[in-house]
Parts: C-alpha cells; sequence; structure tokens
C-alpha cells in the first residue's frame, strides 16, 4: 500500500543490526523503515495478550524465550518501546549454539527426543514463516501475500527464484496487476549502505528493499553453529527451501492460525498498532558522563 501510493522505498525491519546501523548513521531512511516488529516480538506479545488471556494464565509468570540464529536479537529484546503492557514480549534470547552446548552439556540427543505438536492455537507456521531464515525469504514471503492482497487471487507459482540465491545483492522487478515493484535484496551491512547510498542519489531507485547484516541472511547469523561457510549457508538455505516446498500451507494469509487471532483479537486498528507495530529513533554515538 506504502509503495502504490508513492511515500517512498519501504525497508525491511525485522534484522535489528540493519535497524540499528540505520538509527546511527542513516537517520534520514528511518521514517521508511517498515514499522512491523520482528516476527518473535510479534509472537511474544501475543503470548502475552491473546494467548495467556485464552489460557486465562496471569502474563506476569510466562517467560519467552526466543531461540535464535542472531546475537543481535539479544539486543532487540531490550529495547523499551517494544513493551507491552509494561511487559517485554520475549524475555531472553537464546542463540542456537548457545542451545547445541546446552544440549551437549546436558547430554541431551534430540534423536532420542520422540517430537510432539507445538502448542495450539500458535502452533501451525507456514512455509513462508520457515524462509524468512535465507536471504530473499522475507521478500518472497511479502511477495506471496501482496499479490494476493492486490489481486484477490494465488500466484500460480509461489517460488519466487528471481529472490533467491546467495548473491550479496540482487535486483528483480515484480509486475502485480499492471504495476512494477523494483525490488533490491542485500545481505551484509556494507552491501546494504550501497544501496542506501543509491537510495541518497536517486530516492525512486527502489519500491522496496530486503536487507540483512549476516551473510545469506538469519542462516549466516552470528549466533549459528560454526563454522558458517558460503557453502554451508547455502546448504542451510536449500533445506529451508525443501522445508516450505513439502508443506501444505505455504502462504501466510491462508493460515488459519492467522486468520483467527486477526477475527478475534487483532480486529481494530489500535490493538493492531499495540501488538505488531513500533517506531524507531535517531541514535548518536556520543556518551554522556
Amino acid at each position: 500500500e506504502k509503495i502504490k501510493k508513492g511515500k517512498g522505498v519501504c525497508l525491511s525491519s525485522c534484522c535489528p543490526s540493519w535497524v540499528k546501523f540505520v538509527e546511527f548513521n542513516y537517520p534520514e531512511f528511518i521514517p521508511y523503515l517498515a514499522t512491523t516488529r520482528s516476527p518473535h516480538i510479534i509472537l511474544g506479545a501475543l503470548i502475552k495478550t491473546y494467548w495467556a488471556q485464552k489460557e486465562k494464565i496471569d502474563p506476569k509468570k510466562i517467560k519467552v524465550i526466543s531461540i535464535m540464529p542472531c546475537t543481535s536479537k539479544k539486543y532487540e529484546v531490550e529495547r523499551d518501546e517494544l513493551q507491552i503492557e509494561g511487559m517485554d514480549p520475549v524475555d531472553y534470547v537464546m542463540t542456537t549454539r548457545e542451545l547445541a552446548r546446552l544440549f551437549k552439556k546436558r547430554k541431551i540427543n534430540l534423536k532420542d527426543i520422540k517430537p510432539e505438536p507445538a502448542d495450539n492455537p500458535l502452533g501451525i507456521p507456514s512455509g513462508a514463516g520457515v524462509i524468512y531464515g535465507a536471504t530473499g525469504g522475507v521478500a518472497e514471503s511479502a511477495l506471496r501475500t501482496a499479490y494476493h492482497m492486490i489481486t484477490g487471487k494465488n500466484l500460480k507459482n509461489i517460488n519466487l527464484r528471481a529472490v533467491r540465491g546467495m548473491e550479496v545483492i540482487k535486483k528483480a522487478e515484480i509486475k502485480v496487476k499492471g504495476f512494477k515493484a523494483r525490488m533490491a535484496v542485500v545481505t551484509g551491512i556494507g552491501n546494504a549502505e550501497k544501496i542506501l547510498k543509491e537510495l541518497q542519489k536517486n530516492p525512486k531507485a527502489y519500491d522496496a528493499v530486503e536487507a540483512m547484516a549476516c551473510p545469506g541472511g538469519c542462516i549466516g547469523g552470528g549466533g549459528q553453529p560454526l563454522p558458517s561457510t558460503p557453502e554451508i549457508r547455502k546448504q542451510r538455505a536449500e533445506a529451508l527451501y525443501q522445508i516450505d516446498a513439502k508443506k501444505k500451507l505455504r502462504l501466510a494469509h491462508e493460515s488459519p492460525i492467522v486468520q483467527k487471532i486477526y477475527k478475534e483479537f487483532l480486529n481494530n486498528e489500535k490493538t493492531i498498532h499495540k501488538i505488531c507495530h513500533t517506531k524507531y529513533f535517531k541514535k548518536s554515538r556520543e556518551v554522556k558522563i
């Protein structure tokens, strides 16, 4: 909607390192950052409001721990503006590498653990959520749903290969109902800065930019198991796309859970803004003593 109304480029905001980089170094682009909170922050907020109400649990007794590939998520959960009713949506963040160390320390072998379904009503993920972990995944996931919102139909082929791959900068033009969206997908802060400088010279160069600080996206996150070579990151991305391809539910807007939450809880602008949106601020490097 923002793109169609010509309000300038829309910058992704789910990577806290990227957001922090913009706040410190390119504050003129803060108004263009998507105000949507990152997925685990929204989930934490829903757990402590919607889910807590359904289960009749005092939200102050709930502790939400996110298992993340990202060390910057530890910083993100401490941002005061993310609080919901005086509570942090997510209380703690543990990286995947830290979790692996814990398993080894406790002699826990995942192969010996019998799988069980996640708790509902928040336990049915879509393939669109799975691919978030690879560079281009956020753009692809959003485009799958954006196409439906604009046309009322689903894409015939939802595998958007134009935004996939390990290239550090990918550019694509997506045509939807007579409208052509120019996109850039970038990994690495240095490469993302190149896109920002390009936008400084030509504000209309892109309609949307997906930026991730880590190489290859979250699959190459600072909290991931080591080593994290280009080949390993490629294999991790391929694994995510394989999981997505095997899922029956691959479109976020078709999730019965998402639809139910919007019907029962996120059914007014005030609640949607409180749970799903945030704001950003210009940051200074000065240290006041």
